[in-house]
């Protein structure tokens, strides 16, 4: 399921999770995803729909697991 990305994370939540993914990416795929993801995030803003699998992948390298 997609939800938006305002209805999960405050502002400045989601954009400290973009940052902490890009610095935490540890492979091509990974800076890929990330490369991606921000590239949705400056074009629609918090607006921006993510899927479950989307969340869950960044949320994971974010936090560097």
């Amino acid at each position: 399921m997609s939800q938006r990305v305002q209805d999960l994370y405050e502002e400045k939540e989601f954009e400290e999770l973009l940052e902490d993914a890009r610095m935490n990416a540890a492979n091509d795929w990974e800076e890929s995803f990330v490369a991606d993801m921000k590239a949705r995030y400056a074009e629609y803003g918090r607006r921006m729909f993510i899927s479950d699998a989307q969340q869950e992948h960044l949320e994971r390298i974010a936090n560097d697991e």
